[in-house]
Order: C-alpha cells, then structure tokens, then sequence
C-alpha cells in the first residue's frame, strides 16, 4: 500500500496535478487498494480528510444477488452451469434434445450460456430455461441414474423438490429492477448526479410484490432472505455516501421547475 500510494502521489504531482484537488479514488475491491486500515484509500484519506471512496455499482448490485443466492433452496447458478455444459460438450446430447424438440414440433431455442462474472446473464439464462423448461426437463428425468447428473436429478425430478426449484426460478425473473438499475449505471452517460436515484429507486421497489409465493414456509423464507441479504450488501456501500449522491441529485434534473 505504502509503495502504491507514493507512487500514484509521484504521478500526479509530476502531472502537475493537484493533490488537494482529487475529489474521489476509485479502484478495484482489494484490501490493499481500499481496505479500512492500512490501504491506498486509508492513506489518501489521511492526506485527503473528505475524499470519496469510488465504487462500482454494477458490482456491488452484482455481488448482492450473488450472496442473495446463498439463501435460496437450490443452486439456480450451478444448475444453469450443469445444464449448459452438459450439451455444450457433446454433438450426440445436443441431438437427442433436438429429437425432444422435434417429437412435440416446437422450435428449438438455445441454452444460454451463464457467465457467473457477470449477474446481467443470469437473468436471460434463467428465462430461456423457463421458456424450455418441460422439454429440458424430459430430457433429464429420461436418462438412467448414471447418465443424469446428481444436482440436475434433483433440481428436475417430481417430487416436492421439483416445485420448489421450478418456483425459484419464477421468484428471480420478477427481480428484473435489479437487472434494470444495473443497464441505468452501465449507461456510457451516467455520472455520480444519477447514482442516488437510480440506487434509492431499487432500494424502496417492492422485490417482493406480485411474487407468486404461494409455496411452503422454507420457501417463503428463502425469497426474503435473498432480498433482505440483496437490500443489506447494496446498502453497506452506498449508505456512507447516501447523502454525497442525495445532495449532487439535484443537477440529475432535466426540468427547471423541479428544481426547489
């Protein structure tokens, strides 16, 4: 950290940059960079009493779905994973799926590859599974034992796991706010003035409302733990700021009179 932050000040000042005019340091989430003691941001800060620590939103509304899914009843992730690559390793798997499709004359639709670095494709995967769901599903339970992976037998098979696992699948679709704020700060345009509304606005939806949970007790419990764990790892980042981003809202504004 030490060697970092002396090097970054010899840039700057050898740039003929201001050190006392830096207003926020953005870096990747390692210890060393922003880490709460000993760090480059800790040292920074040190010199800098009212700098801003940057951070990455896409991430952090990323990273708080992917802890969300640590409450759930089943691996939606791994399952989406197990799918894909069970086809995509093999011509022969990949034709007798075809044969499923072709048996009951419905077009075939690709399994979308999920891509765990990024939360913006777990959303479409999970909707081209559901939008194939039936035919995938034959397909598994149609395989002896031995040929059906173990964590795709019990996602797919009968039994009351079955419902359960079909029911997580629609309880992530109705979380499309998270994937939406998501577009809004990756836009090429947005700027600090947007982070509050955009951030704020996912953070007051009602990710529960209109969700069909009708299931079992555990169920229930699993969908709000995974949006109180959503809501909680959003809210550690952004609430040290919550009123830096409230507070430069105000030039967000396209319309003079909603300017008090």
């Amino acid at each position: 950290a030490d060697d970092l932050f002396a090097n970054i000040k010899y840039v700057l000042e050898a740039n003929e940059l201001k050190l006392n005019q830096l207003v926020s340091l953005g870096s990747d989430n390692t210890n060393v960079n922003v880490g709460n003691h000993h760090s480059v941001f800790a040292l920074f800060e040190k010199v800098l009493p009212g700098l801003i620590k940057g951070t990455c939103y896409c991430h952090v509304l990323h990273n708080s779905v992917k802890h969300g899914h640590e409450h759930l009843l089943f691996d939606i992730e791994a399952a989406l994973l197990k799918i894909y690559s069970h086809f995509c390793r093999s011509s022969v798997r990949s034709q007798e799926l075809t044969n499923y499709f072709d048996f009951i004359e419905e077009e075939q639709k690709v399994i979308l590859k999920y891509i765990r670095l990024r939360w913006l494709s777990l959303l479409r995967s999970i909707e081209r599974l559901i939008s194939i769901h039936t035919i995938v599903k034959s397909y598994f339970l149609n395989l002896t034992n031995d040929d059906c992976p173990e964590l795709l037998l019990e996602f797919f098979t009968s039994d009351k796991s079955d419902e359960f696992s079909e029911s997580t699948l629609y309880f992530l679709t109705k979380l499309t706010e998270v994937q939406n704020a998501n577009l809004l700060l990756q836009r090429h345009y947005t700027t600090g003035v947007s982070i509050y509304n955009i951030i704020t606005s996912l953070l007051l939806a009602e990710l529960l409302e209109n969700c069909p949970i009708r299931r079992a007790d555990d169920l229930k419990k699993s969908f709000r733990l995974f949006v109180h764990s959503v809501i909680d790892y959003i809210e550690k980042y952004y609430n040290n700021y919550k009123s830096l981003y409230q507070s430069i809202s105000i030039f967000n504004e396209f319309h003079i009179e909603k300017v008090e």
